[in-house]
């Protein structure tokens, strides 16, 4: 995975914490065959998922699995998210509400929610729309360090090569972001003043006055 943390990613990084929690705050006591335990399957499929596809998250969260990647923002990515969410969808479907748990239940709507406003999100040009006047991929990379441990030797060494991937995180973003200026997916001008000052202010010639 060789891509940033976008708006929308930035987004669910921020809602994604919430909703696992109730998730795994509200799961039921262990399973027995059946419609509970194919609820519980597909929840941790779904965790994982989560974890997987924003491993920044999963590293926030103490899983190490991902610690050597970042978020992926092409559009190839966004259709791979977008097709896995629908097949964890029509299996959450399948599933039989009444069968579950109240716990369960209200697990399933929140997962039912999160799933298919991906899938309807992935259907919309706006999904090119990688950065806006509060947030971007440059400025989610220079902010990296706010949210990741730095406890050990193998932490610094995983910022360090997160930090690697830069270069082609942002050729790919500049080109998602050309297909959605060509697309007519911008912000009104009007709110864009000042902007480019927070690119221009990670460029200095003091490394120790850059916010990395």
């Amino acid at each position: 995975m060789a891509a940033t943390v976008s708006k929308g990613l930035r987004l669910r990084m921020a809602l994604a914490p919430m909703a696992l929690a109730m998730i795994l705050g509200l799961s039921a006591a262990p399973a027995l065959a059946g419609p509970s335990a194919d609820f519980a399957a597909l929840q941790s499929e779904f965790e994982a998922m989560l974890l997987r596809e924003s491993p920044e998250y999963a590293t926030m969260l103490g899983v190490r699995t991902y610690d050597d990647r970042v978020s992926d923002v092409s559009l190839a990515a966004a259709d791979r998210r977008a097709a896995a969410a629908q097949a964890l969808l029509r299996r959450l479907d399948a599933i039989p509400a009444a069968a579950l748990s109240a716990a369960d239940r209200t697990n399933a709507m929140i997962m039912r929610r999160m799933l298919s406003e991906s899938v309807e999100a992935n259907g919309f040009g706006q999904r090119t729309m990688l950065f806006t006047t509060y947030a971007g991929w440059h400025q989610n990379f220079a902010g990296l360090a706010d949210s990741l441990p730095f406890n050990r030797l193998a932490d610094y060494r995983s910022y360090v090569t997160r930090l690697a991937h830069y270069p082609a995180v942002n050729d790919e973003a500049l080109r998602v972001s050309q297909q959605a200026l060509d697309g007519g997916y911008v912000l009104p001008c009007v709110v864009l003043g000042g902007t480019e000052r927070g690119i221009s202010g990670l460029i200095v010639e003091d490394v120790a006055q850059s916010r990395y």
